[in-house]
């Protein structure tokens, strides 16, 4: 499989994903579905710890700065 199929299947993957009430069940795709802007994805990134603060409950777009 070549690197683009890989990112693709993985991408494709998260479709369906909903953002979270809480940081409770972030691995889920709809549990604890919520406007409160938790997601899995910030989370990972603010373990890196390479970011200029925690970066959970920001916009996805806001993840990125």
């Amino acid at each position: 499989m070549q690197e683009l199929e890989k990112v693709l299947q993985v991408a494709n993957g998260e479709v369906g994903y909903l953002e979270k009430a809480s940081n409770a069940n972030l691995d889920s795709k709809t549990a604890n579905a919520g406007d409160k802007n938790y997601t899995k994805y910030a989370r990972d990134i603010d373990n890196l710890n390479v970011y200029n603060g925690k970066k959970q409950r920001l916009r996805m777009v806001q993840c990125l700065y």
